[in-house]
């Protein structure tokens, strides 16, 4: 079984690169979006990617665990995984909703979106040299652009449709908030996926099982 992965908001498949899975994954590159495009009609455009033909599964991180939702509300996946991310939209931060609804990301310049390194480094908790390297070149290949879009369209997410899925999510996620319907990574940031990759892959071959 194959598992089509997309990563988080600007990253690529550098952010899987620790998991250690027993089936092969398979990375769907970002898309540019189309002015005035909703995350559920960007998602659709993934679909064409996807061989359903044979069993698979659907794996996203962070905004990529949005994606990876609307995907699978159209699409079979046999598994459906998303890590440091939310099902739903209750499952999003209170002061998230809040900001989409006044839509203030629209006024702002897209340059200006992007937080300084050194504050990056704080929201995702990385502390080793090693992770925060790859953070930072993960920053540098963000495009403010598709950044001021996606962080729109995450305020504004309106899926309330809860699919069958397994959500992991860290306990010291600064970024978005581990919540109720996610099974807890103790101590786990936002960027758990490189620093807990060896637990999350535990965890995630056996619920591929």
């Amino acid at each position: 079984m194959k598992i089509y992965a997309i990563s988080g908001l600007g990253a690529d498949e550098r952010a899987f690169y620790k998991l250690q899975l027993k089936h092969p994954i398979i990375h769907l590159p970002w898309k540019t979006p189309v002015p005035g495009e909703t995350l559920r009609s960007y998602a659709q455009r993934f679909l064409k990617d996807i061989d359903d033909s044979k069993p698979f599964g659907l794996m996203g991180l962070s905004f990529g665990g949005m994606v990876v939702v609307e995907i699978a509300k159209i699409k079979t996946p046999q598994k459906t995984i998303i890590i440091s991310s939310v099902p739903t939209r209750k499952e999003l931060p209170p002061d998230f909703r809040a900001i989409g609804s006044l839509g203030i990301v629209r006024i702002i310049p897209a340059k200006w979106l992007i937080p300084p390194k050194i504050i990056c480094h704080w929201l995702f908790g990385v502390k080793t040299k090693e992770d925060k390297e790859l953070l930072n070149a993960i920053i540098e290949d963000t495009d403010p652009d598709f950044f001021k879009w996606a962080i729109q369209e995450i305020l504004m997410w309106n899926n309330t449709e809860n699919i069958p899925l397994l959500a992991l999510h860290g306990t010291k996620d600064r970024l978005i908030p581990c919540h109720r319907e996610a099974l807890r990574i103790r101590n786990g940031s936002h960027f758990m996926v490189v620093s807990h990759a060896e637990s999350i892959s535990t965890i995630i071959n056996h619920y591929l099982a």
